[in-house]
């Protein structure tokens, strides 16, 4: 009987339920995850090499061609801690500063939301619900009006360029098609830049704020391991 094989990502998807499967919560430890590596071959510096890319990485997203740059910005990811009010707090303020909009709170039950209008160019939302003993994050943003707002600044100055270009480029050497050709495209250029500037940045700053969030639900969730141990020690030392 033929062995069967697998396509990378039917490898990639096996592998994840597999290892999630072993875990209660859905979440897979650092030490799961090496552990299950070591048992299928993989050397312990692919792993770690393969963890910093995937934490650094920045969250899903939507490019566009014409522009260069992510249109819209959506990831979903799920941390172990617990979503006390300080760390709500911490990460509405660190958002704030990052983004630089104060933005809109509201909260129900389990659940606690963050968004703002981005100037209406770049709305942005977070999520945050607390799962027995996990926090889910859900978080997205749309720069799509961004990239509108990009093109009808561009046309004005393309219009009006042009109009120059007709009226004084059959003085130039290029001659008045060849210096609108030109033209058109470094507007594009410079257009196209701008925005893809632009949106890697929105991206990376997301990716900022969910590491820096992963980071304080971390502060938590060793903070009973701590307690106790200084229990146990000042029980010993009594």
């Amino acid at each position: 009987m033929a062995e069967r094989r697998f396509t990378e990502k039917q490898t990639a998807e096996i592998l994840r339920l597999a290892v999630q499967g072993q875990s209660e919560s859905g979440l897979t430890s650092e030490s799961e995850l090496r552990a299950a590596a070591q048992e299928m071959g993989i050397s312990p510096e692919a792993i770690e090499r393969a963890i910093a890319k995937t934490e650094s990485a920045p969250p899903g997203t939507s490019y566009s061609r014409m522009w260069g740059g992510p249109m819209g910005i959506a990831f979903d990811e799920s941390f172990e801690g617990e979503l006390t009010n300080d760390v709500w707090e911490e990460t509405i303020a660190d958002a704030r500063k990052t983004f630089g909009d104060e933005g809109t709170i509201s909260e129900r039950e389990n659940v606690r939301e963050w968004t703002c209008t981005g100037g209406g160019l770049v709305p942005i939302q977070l999520t945050l619900r607390q799962q027995k003993g996990t926090v889910r994050l859900n978080a997205s943003s749309r720069l799509d009006g961004l990239a509108t707002m990009t093109g009808v600044l561009a046309l004005p100055v393309l219009l009006i360029g042009m109009a120059l270009i007709g009226k004084f480029g059959g003085r130039t050497p290029l001659g008045i098609p060849l210096f609108m050709m030109l033209f058109v495209a470094l507007v594009l250029f410079v257009a196209r830049h701008l925005f893809s500037r632009y949106s890697h940045g929105h991206a990376e700053s997301m990716n900022l704020v969910t590491r820096r969030l992963r980071s304080r639900l971390a502060e938590t969730s060793t903070e009973p391991t701590l307690q106790a141990d200084q229990a146990e020690e000042e029980h010993l030392t009594a």
